[in-house]
């Protein structure tokens, strides 16, 4: 599994040399590629990664509004999302329910929703 990171700057964080794109991340397992958040930045761009599938984890603009344009590929969400996206032309809609652990291009992934500080808590560094 190969973990690349595709963008990672903030929603109101200025353009850096190191952080130049919102958000995403891609993560490629044998010859499946999931794109990982999809942010503003990313609109009429993400194509060019032919991802398989996309997951958005929430509908900030600097995670999800690259695909205000639609998506060829199927793209994963949690119900607030899709209510957030409901214009956009997407066919290929999944829904992803917290602690629910699913398949998306044969990657087994669980999605649940946390902070950072109770995230830490749990690791014990907080």
């Amino acid at each position: 599994m190969k973990l690349t990171f595709l963008g990672t700057r903030g929603e109101i964080e200025a353009r850096t040399r190191r952080h130049r794109m919102h958000s995403s991340l891609l993560l490629s397992y044998r010859r499946a590629r999931v794109m990982i958040d999809c942010g503003l930045d990313w609109l009429g761009k993400f194509e060019r990664l032919h991802p398989d599938a996309i997951v958005l984890t929430h509908a900030h603009p600097d995670h999800a509004w690259g695909l205000r344009n639609g998506a060829t590929c199927p793209v994963h969400a949690p119900q607030k999302t899709w209510r957030s996206l409901q214009n956009c032309h997407i066919e290929d809609r999944h829904l992803i329910k917290e602690r629910t652990l699913i398949r998306i291009c044969g990657i087994s992934l669980r999605f649940s929703r946390s902070s950072t500080r109770s995230s830490l808590r749990r690791s014990g560094t907080a």
